[in-house]
């Protein structure tokens, strides 16, 4: 269904008020300009996300159209940066786990002697210290 259609189906409805009156020429006017900007491929995203969009839709009724379409598109592209971002992030937590990890925490560590393979007179040295000690 086009957009267009969409709004005429609107403004067949009975007016009862004034704010139907207003609700109709801003859907018209909405309408006009995605198009136009469509047709100049200016628009970030398909008519449809626009329409189907009750943050779209609030804030065609505090600003200017082409003003609420920038606003929704910059909306738009920071949640999905946003999300890209904190998926990235979780990406490279994952692949950090998946890292080798190093042995020893970085905290000084004993050094262990191998007694199979010292000298006697180095054996009896440390045994002297150990002895003193």
């Amino acid at each position: 269904m086009k957009l267009k259609e969409i709004f005429n189906k609107a403004k067949e409805k009975p007016k009862t008020e004034e704010k139907d009156e207003q609700t109709i020429q801003l859907a018209n006017q909405v309408a006009n300009t995605l198009e136009a900007l469509k047709a100049e491929n200016k628009l970030a995203f398909e008519i449809d996300e626009y329409i189907s969009s009750n943050e779209f839709l609030t804030l065609g009724r505090e600003f200017d159209v082409n003003a609420a379409i920038r606003i929704f598109e910059a909306e738009k592209k920071l949640e999905t940066a946003t999300m890209q971002g904190k998926q990235s992030a979780i990406d490279e937590i994952y692949r950090r786990r998946e890292m080798p990890r190093a042995m020893k925490s970085g905290k000084p560590q004993a050094i262990h002697t191998d007694f199979s393979k010292i000298s006697k007179q180095e054996f009896e040295r440390i045994k002297k210290q150990l002895e003193g000690a």
